[in-house]
């Protein structure tokens, strides 16, 4: 009995008309860039004279549709030829660091910010992979990239949200420092003299304490609405009565009248 027949793949799943399409046709950009000689990238050599020359001489040969819709442009025409100075003209200083680290590294993964050709700023996502000739020398690469600027605005506005949260809790807990303050200092001055009025009127002989009764009732009528009032401000019972919109107004609206209380005070 024979054996199962070997299985046979059509002559073109492994055929460059198939990669030709895969590379057209994939959502991700695929591009490129070969320069016009190879360099020698090593030690032994100038890198910045290396990068100087690259970033004038290493030109777009090859891109998809996808990599045209990210930098915006009308035909791959428009990027075929241009150079990474080209590119990234608005940081040249970064983009050659970048491209130092990646021809050191021989592959590279980054994220960065870059322009399309109308001058609007992409946040683009790529891994690229350095080409070398059959001498070792490099003769451009080939990259694989993403635009991500909508990702990347998300979440610098949800970074943005959480520093304005950090920003608000850190301006509440100094309002409350702030508040707990007043209300200490009034309870000090305001509780605390009536209590020792009250403690003077009643360290007296018999004889005075009817002169001083009516002042004893005075003081201690006092004590009573300054620690209703003091309990208002650290609970209002508007708050549970009327919600927290309503509150707020009668807070501010105590906070300035206290407020002009003590500067008529000082003045004085």
């Amino acid at each position: 009995m024979n054996g199962p027949e070997p299985v046979t793949r059509p002559a073109d799943l492994e055929s460059e008309p198939l990669l030709e399409l895969f590379f057209s046709q994939s959502l991700e950009g695929f591009f490129f860039m070969m320069l016009d000689e190879p360099v020698e990238w090593g030690d032994d050599v100038n890198k910045d004279e290396v990068l100087d020359y690259v970033f004038d001489h290493q030109r777009m040969t090859k891109v998809n549709s996808a990599i045209v819709t990210q930098f915006n442009a009308s035909s791959p025409d428009e990027l075929l030829g241009r150079t990474p100075a080209q590119f990234f003209a608005h940081d040249l200083p970064a983009a050659k660091a970048r491209w130092r680290q990646f021809f050191d590294q021989g592959r590279f993964h980054s994220e960065t910010d870059e322009r399309r050709l109308d001058g609007t700023p992409v946040r683009i996502e790529g891994d690229y992979m350095v080409i070398r000739d059959s001498q070792g020398r490099i003769a451009g690469h080939f990259g694989i990239q993403r635009d991500v600027t909508e990702k990347y605005q998300a979440a610098e506005t949800v970074r943005a949200s959480r520093q304005e949260l950090r920003a608000l809790a850190a301006r509440l807990h100094y309002v409350r420092e702030e508040e707990r303050t007043v209300i200490a200092r009034e309870i000090h001055d305001e509780l605390g003299q009536a209590l020792a009025a009250l403690k003077a009127n009643l360290n007296v002989n018999r004889l005075e304490w009817d002169a001083r009764r009516i002042d004893c009732l005075q003081l201690v009528d006092d004590a009573i609405a300054n620690v209703r009032e003091l309990s208002q401000l650290l609970r209002p019972v508007i708050l549970d009565d009327f919600g927290l919109d309503a509150s707020l107004r009668w807070l501010t609206d105590r906070f300035g009248e206290r407020t002009i209380q003590l500067r008529m005070a000082g003045s004085r």
